[in-house]
């Protein structure tokens, strides 16, 4: 037996019956076969990837099952062709043989094939091709899906491809060998990492659909269409920078950024982060997943007044990333009146200056100029300004208003009504 191996990779089978030559000063006649495996390695686009790493050889003699050959021998695949060459002894010039090669690879039988070859002595036979039958896990396979039906790729990244195989019954196949073929070669490749897994990785920058199909061994199919999709490039801000807000209440206008790819197109799915940098705002969200046109948006509520408000987005890796969005913060509207002080006693005649302060509900000072009013104005009259003058003795309420919110001080009188003498005698 001699094999020759020559670098190569190959599924039908090619087998040719060589020179068989007389021995006359021996009582047999020795005769040689020679045949090449390596179609059963070579790997066409689509086809599943079988691991066999060794083959069995055997020839019998039809009429009494006798071996006349039985061998295994260790190959590697893709880089074997296998010619492997059988040196024969002949019981007779021409004689026939049932030959048998089973493929192995990983404790499991992946071919069978059988045949018969005849060899004759001093003549070379033509070629004769045959076929070796799949009998691997999945030969009893009735339908294959590939999953998920329908899915995006991005250009560049590698995306696992998967494909369950069931038998009659319903139940998945472990174990099968699928291949897998891109409708459109340019879109996108396919390689193997094991005989059992495959990566789809779409081109750069392309955008663009095609059909993935699934094949298994026995040339069941199912197919998916993938969409490749430029890779995320360019954070761009669109709306909401530079505005103007009064606090407690949300911006005028939400922020808003868009996802661009590498074509300039919008991109589905990227993450956006954002966090307030300065005047401590309210944010609806603090990450956001861009739309189906690359848009993401959240809205800002300012929360006090100074510092100014400012709102970063940030999406890792992109350019012009981080963006930065700034607001200018107003005040609310009044929720609240104080007035200082709540309790004086002055003289009759006399003046005494109230003041009141406005604030919103969140305790931020609000500009405006309150209404004052004296509830007994015989007692105190109260001015615009909140200063009130004793013009008789007894007591009032001050009170300062502003947009239906109110406070109020109460105010003494000291006045001289009567003198009394006493003893009276």
């Amino acid at each position: 037996m001699r094999r020759a191996l020559r670098i190569g990779a190959g599924l039908g089978l090619a087998l040719a019956v060589l020179t068989c030559t007389d021995h006359p000063t021996a009582p047999l006649r020795r005769g040689t076969a020679a045949f090449d495996l390596s179609p059963l390695f070579q790997l066409q686009p689509g086809q599943p990837p079988i691991p066999v790493d060794s083959v069995r050889v055997q020839l019998r003699r039809p009429a009494d099952n006798s071996l006349a050959f039985d061998s295994a021998f260790a190959v590697q695949p893709p880089d074997d062709l296998i010619v492997i060459e059988l040196a024969v002894e002949l019981r007779q010039t021409t004689e026939d043989f049932f030959l048998s090669v089973v493929a192995f690879g990983g404790g499991t039988t992946w071919y069978d094939l059988s045949a018969t070859v005849t060899l004759t002595a001093g003549q070379t036979a033509a070629p004769q091709p045959f076929t070796a039958t799949y009998v691997g896990p999945g030969v009893n396979a009735a339908r294959v899906v590939m999953l998920p039906a329908d899915t995006t790729a991005i250009g560049g990244t590698p995306v696992p491809l998967r494909a369950v195989v069931y038998d009659a019954g319903g139940k998945p196949i472990p174990g099968v060998p699928v291949g897998y073929r891109v409708s459109d070669p340019t879109l996108g490749s396919v390689v193997y990492p094991t005989p059992f897994t495959a990566i789809f990785t779409g081109a750069v920058p392309r955008r663009d659909s095609a059909w993935i199909i699934a094949e298994t061994p026995t040339h069941l199919k199912d197919s998916t269409r993938v969409h490749v999709v430029p890779p995320a490039a360019v954070l761009a801000k669109v709306s909401g920078d530079a505005q103007t807000g009064v606090v407690g209440n949300p911006l005028p206008l939400p922020l808003r950024v868009r996802v661009l790819d590498a074509l300039g197109g919008g991109f589905k799915g990227f993450t956006v982060t954002w966090a307030g940098t300065s005047g401590n705002p309210t944010l609806s969200a603090t990450s956001t997943i861009s739309d189906d046109s690359g848009f993401t948006t959240i809205t800002v509520t300012p929360t006090v007044l100074t510092p100014p408000l400012a709102v970063q987005a940030t999406a890792a890796g992109l350019s012009q990333s981080p963006q930065t969005f700034t607001a200018s913060v107003v005040s609310g509207t009044v929720a609240q009146v104080i007035i200082a002080p709540k309790l004086d006693t002055i003289a009759y005649g006399a003046t005494r200056q109230f003041t009141a302060v406005l604030k919103d509900q969140f305790g931020n000072v609000v500009s405006g100029t309150p209404v004052w009013s004296s509830t007994v104005p015989t007692v105190a009259t109260v001015n615009l300004s909140g200063l009130a003058s004793a013009v008789g003795g007894d007591s009032t309420l001050i009170i300062a208003a502003s947009s239906g919110h109110a406070d109020t001080a109460r105010l003494f009188v000291r006045a001289l009504r009567s003198i009394v003498v006493a003893p009276t005698d």
